[in-house]
């Protein structure tokens, strides 16, 4: 968001000019525009203190890939040729689903599941860099 006021100062900036260079070059012509259009694109990734955010239901691509072909694009995250996922380097990661844990998200075949997801079913995908107290009470057995 604080992007935008400066690409917007800077399109009127530049279309100043222009009419200023005209008006130089033609004593009496002037230049009328009908329309500005100013456009912003929205960014498919956030960071944030504790967690990365990837925006999958604005990604374009997303509507024909699987949800795994979408993590090869999300940082932090790497997919190998044999589809095997590390998060931050460790392939010792948990997948969470509407803030909780999924037990069809554990096990070894993950990744084949994630192959058969389609990427248009997800809105977004969270890389929790600093899991707080929530997520470490959750990995914990008890005694």
């Amino acid at each position: 968001m604080k992007r935008q006021p400066f690409i917007l100062s800077a399109c009127l900036a530049a279309l100043t000019a222009q009419a200023q260079a005209v008006r130089d070059t033609a004593s009496t012509d002037t230049l009328k525009m009908d329309e500005v259009v100013v456009t912003h694109q929205r960014q498919l990734v956030r960071n944030d203190i504790e967690k990365l955010t990837y925006d999958v239901q604005h990604d374009k691509s997303a509507k024909s890939k699987s949800t795994l072909e979408i993590l090869r694009k999300v940082p932090m995250v790497t997919v190998d040729g044999q589809d095997n996922i590390r998060v931050n380097g460790s392939a010792s990661f948990r997948i969470y689903k509407n803030g909780h844990p999924d037990p069809s998200f554990s096990g070894s075949n993950v990744n084949e599941i994630l192959k058969t997801l389609p990427a248009s079913n997800i809105k977004k995908i969270e890389v929790i860099t600093d899991p707080g107290a929530k997520y470490d009470a959750e990995a914990r057995t008890p005694f």
